[in-house]
C-alpha cells in the first residue's frame, strides 16, 4: 500500500494485521445476513410456505429486519465493557480501533476499510449465491441447498479468530481513562451528535441493503432476470465497495471528509432516479449492471470518508459505544426494516421504483443533517501519537 511508506517496518507490519484483522471481522458480521437477503425469494418457501408469494417473502423480510433490532443492545453492552477492540468484531469497536491506531494525516485511509470489509461480505455472499443458484436445481436448492452458503460462513470462523488474536489492544484505550459508564455519559453529552450521525448515515444503511442486498430480488421479481444473473449486480455492487472506499478514505485526509460526504450525497440524489428509470426500460443484464456499479460509486465518495468522519465526533472515552449506537441503530431502522418496508409499498402501489425513492428519502435526512454538521460540528481530538506510542 502506498499509503503506508512513511511508517517503519514494524508499523507497516502492525497496520496489515490490523487491516486483516478489520477486513475478516467486518465479512463475518455480515455475511450470513447478505446471504439471507440474496436467498430472501428460496427462504420465503422454505419457512414461510403460506400459499401467496407475496405473504411468505413479507414474513422473510420482517424476520431479516426483527434480527437487526437485537444488535443495537448488543452493542451498548460490548460498547460499555470493551472499549477497546472485541474480538466478536463490531463495528464500533473495529472503527474506533483503526482510527485510533493510524497516523497523522491518515486516518479516513485506513478507517474506510471498514467499508472495504462490507463490500468483501458483499462479494463474498453474492458469488457463493452465484454458485448455489446455477449449480443446484430450484428443488434441491428449496429443500437442502439453502444450507450450503451458511455453512462457507461458519468454516471462515476458525479463521477470523486467528486473525483476530495476534492484534494488540488499541494505544489510546491503553493510554486514556476507563470511564466509569461510557453509555451513561454517551446519553448525558452526545444526544444531539449521536441523532445527527443517525440522520446522515441513513443513506449508508438505505444504499448498502437496497443496491447490495435487494437489488438481486428486485432484478427478478421487477427486471424479470433469472437468479443467476441477478446476482451479477450484487458483485458489481462489491467490487466497487472493494477498492474505491481507500480512495475518497484517503482524498478525505486532503479535503475533509464533510466536503466528500456532501458531494457523494449530491451525486446520489442525482442519478438514483435516473438510473432506476433506465433499468425498468432496459432490463438487460449489461444494462442492470452498469447503472447498479454505476451508483455504488458515487454511494462511495460518502461511505469511504464516513468512518473516520463519525470517529471524530467523539472523544475517546465514548466513542465505541457512540459509534455503535449510531452504526446498530441506522442500520436497524433504515437498513434492515428497508426491504420489508420496500416489499410492502411495491405491492400496495405497484411502483418499480420504491427502492429509489427510499434511497432519496434517507438522502434528504442525510442532506439535513449534513447542514447542521456545517454549522455546528467540531471534531474530538485522536491523538495524532497513537501508532508511536504503541
Amino acid at each position: 500500500m502506498s499509503h503506508d511508506l512513511s511508517l517503519s517496518r514494524e508499523q507497516r507490519g502492525k497496520f496489515r494485521r490490523i487491516l486483516a484483522s478489520t477486513l475478516v471481522g467486518n465479512m463475518l458480521e455480515f455475511y450470513d445476513l447478505f446471504i439471507y437477503g440474496f436467498l430472501a425469494a428460496i427462504l420465503a418457501k422454505a419457512f414461510f410456505p403460506t400459499g401467496d408469494a407475496y405473504t411468505s417473502m413479507l414474513a422473510t423480510a420482517a424476520t431479516f429486519g426483527i434480527s437487526y433490532f437485537i444488535r443495537p443492545l448488543g452493542a451498548v453492552v460490548i460498547g460499555k465493557i470493551l472499549q477497546g477492540f472485541s474480538a466478536g468484531g463490531e463495528f464500533g469497536s473495529t472503527v474506533s480501533f483503526v482510527t485510533e491506531h493510524a497516523p497523522r494525516g491518515m486516518k479516513g485511509y485506513f478507517a474506510s476499510y471498514q467499508v472495504v470489509g462490507i463490500g468483501l461480505a458483499t462479494g463474498l455472499a453474492s458469488i457463493v449465491g452465484l454458485g448455489t443458484t446455477r449449480l443446484m436445481t430450484p428443488e434441491t436448492l428449496l429443500s437442502w441447498g439453502w444450507r450450503v452458503p451458511f455453512f462457507i460462513g461458519l468454516a471462515i470462523v476458525p479463521f477470523g479468530y486467528w486473525i483476530r488474536r495476534r492484534v494488540d489492544e488499541t494505544p489510546e484505550f491503553e493510554a486514556s481513562r476507563h470511564e466509569q459508564s461510557p453509555l451513561r455519559e454517551t446519553l448525558a453529552n452526545a444526544k444531539a451528535r449521536i441523532a445527527a450521525a443517525i440522520g446522515l448515515y441513513s443513506l449508508a444503511a438505505s444504499t448498502n441493503y437496497l443496491l447490495g442486498v435487494f437489488i438481486p430480488l428486485y432484478a427478478q421479481k421487477v427486471l424479470g432476470l433469472s437468479p443467476a444473473d441477478s446476482m451479477l449486480g450484487a458483485m458489481g455492487y462489491s467490487v466497487a465497495q472493494i477498492f474505491l472506499p481507500p480512495v475518497f478514505g484517503a482524498l478525505s485526509d486532503r479535503v475533509g471528509r464533510l466536503a466528500l460526504i456532501t458531494a457523494g450525497t449530491l451525486l446520489t440524489v442525482a442519478l438514483t432516479m435516473p438510473a432506476f428509470h433506465l433499468m425498468v426500460a432496459q432490463p438487460t443484464v449489461g444494462v442492470y449492471v452498469l447503472c447498479i456499479t454505476g451508483l455504488t460509486a458515487c454511494v462511495m465518495v460518502f461511505q469511504g470518508a464516513m468512518p473516520a468522519f463519525v470517529a471524530e465526533l467523539f472523544p475517546h472515552g465514548t466513542r465505541t459505544t457512540c459509534i455503535a449506537i449510531v452504526h446498530n441503530l441506522t442500520f436497524a431502522v433504515f437498513g434492515g426494516l428497508s426491504l420489508m418496508i420496500c416489499t410492502w409499498i411495491a405491492n400496495e402501489t405497484g411502483s418499480k421504483f420504491v427502492p429509489a425513492w427510499y434511497v432519496m428519502v434517507t438522502a434528504v435526512v442525510a442532506l439535513t443533517c449534513i447542514l447542521w454538521f456545517r454549522l455546528r460540528y467540531q471534531p474530538a481530538r485522536i491523538e495524532e501519537n497513537a501508532l508511536n506510542n504503541a
